[in-house]
C-alpha cells in the first residue's frame, strides 16, 4: 500500500532521510554533480529547526543546482543557499519568488558560476529573504569573475544591485523587467562590459532615449533584442 505525505511532512521526511543516509555513509554527496529540487509552490507551516541540514561541505563536486519551490521551502530547507554550497556551483537556476537581497547574496558568494537564472525577483519578497544578512563593508564593485550568462526576471528595480558588482566575463544578458522604465537608471550602469556582450535581450517598456543608448553601447558583433508591450525591436550590425 503506497504512503501519501502532506507537502510539509514529505519535505521534512525527505530531509531526515537524506541526512540519515549521508551520516551513515550510505549516500556519498561528494559524488553528486547535478541536483534538481522541484516542489509545489506552497508554504511550509513548520519551524526551520525541525528540518535537518545536510552536510553542505560534502557537496564538493556539485556543479549544477536547480531550486524550484516556494521561497519558504528554501528558507527552511535542508539544503540552504549557503556560501559553502554556492562557491563551487557552475550553473544555478532559482525558480521561485526571491528578493533583490537574495540576488545580491548569491552574486557575493559565487566564484565559479558561469550561468545564473533567477525567476522571479519580487518587491514584496524584501520582507522575507531566503538568504542571511550581508555585511556591506566596502563600496567597491565586487567581481563576479566567471559569469557568462545571466537571466533575471524582476518587478523590483535591480539597477542598484548591479551597481555593486562587475561582470568581466559576461557574454549573454537577458532581463525581463516588469516595472515602469522611468524607474531604471540604465545610463549609470557601469557593471557590464557592454562592448563584449554577444547578446542582450531586454523585455521592458523602454524610453526612446534608453533604446538609442543601448544601440550605441554594444559592439558591431553584438545583438540587441528589445521586447516591449508595444513593439518588438531587434538591432544588430555585422
Amino acid at each position: 500500500m503506497p504512503l501519501y505525505w502532506t507537502l510539509e511532512d514529505g519535505f521534512r521526511v525527505l530531509g531526515h532521510l537524506l541526512a540519515f543516509l549521508g551520516n551513515k555513509e550510505l549516500l556519498d554527496f561528494g559524488l553528486w554533480q547535478n541536483l534538481a529540487i522541484e516542489l509545489p509552490h506552497k508554504a511550509l507551516p513548520f519551524d526551520p529547526l525541525n528540518s535537518p541540514e545536510l552536510p553542505l561541505e560534502a557537496f564538493t563536486k556539485l556543479r549544477h543546482l536547480t531550486w524550484a519551490a516556494h521561497p519558504q521551502q528554501i528558507l527552511k530547507s535542508w539544503l540552504p543557499l549557503a556560501p559553502s554550497l554556492l562557491q563551487n556551483l557552475e550553473i544555478l537556476t532559482i525558480d521561485c519568488n526571491i528578493s533583490s537581497h537574495d540576488f545580491t547574496y548569491i552574486l557575493r558568494h559565487v566564484n565559479r558560476l558561469s550561468t545564473l537564472s533567477l525567476k522571479h525577483i519580487r518587491r514584496e519578497s524584501m520582507s522575507t529573504p531566503v538568504t542571511p544578512p550581508i555585511n556591506h563593508c566596502s563600496r567597491q564593485r565586487y567581481p563576479v569573475p566567471a559569469l557568462k550568462t545571466l537571466t533575471v526576471v524582476s518587478d523590483e528595480n535591480i539597477c542598484t544591485v548591479f551597481d555593486n558588482f562587475h561582470f568581466p566575463s559576461l557574454l549573454n544578458l537577458t532581463l525581463m523587467l516588469v516595472y515602469p522604465p522611468f524607474q531604471s537608471n540604465f545610463h549609470d550602469l557601469e557593471s557590464f562590459n557592454w562592448g563584449t556582450l554577444e547578446t542582450f535581450d531586454l523585455h521592458s517598456d523602454l524610453r526612446d532615449v534608453d533604446r538609442t543608448y543601448f544601440q550605441t553601447l554594444l559592439s558591431p558583433q553584438g545583438e540587441f533584442r528589445l521586447h516591449s508591450t508595444w513593439y518588438s525591436f531587434r538591432w544588430a550590425t555585422t
